[in-house]
């Protein structure tokens, strides 16, 4: 398996684990990082490839939490505030 493949297979993998409750931060923490764009890089991914996949995230991300999708606030059951994870396009462009 040559590294272009075990990239885009961590990527993968990644996204995957996006919706295990145990994974999910760790996650966001691979595809906010050095980590992402490392493989991004190796399987050869441009930076539109990568803020599309981005985006796509932050779409998993939402689907996932109700209580976030709409303005990241919310007053659930418990009264409980929700602030939503904000990633800026600074973040999310500094892959290059």
């Amino acid at each position: 398996m040559g590294l272009k493949n075990l990239a885009e297979g961590i990527i993968v993998q990644t996204m995957e684990d996006l919706w295990d409750d145990d994974l999910r931060e760790d996650c966001i923490e691979f595809f906010k990082g050095e980590e992402f764009r490392l493989c991004a890089e190796l399987a050869d991914m441009s930076l539109d490839d990568q803020l599309k996949l981005l985006d796509m995230v932050k779409g998993v991300l939402n689907s996932r939490n109700p209580r976030k999708r709409n303005d990241g606030n919310s007053n659930s059951a418990g009264g409980k505030t929700h602030t939503r994870q904000k990633w800026s396009t600074k973040e999310l462009a500094h892959c290059r």
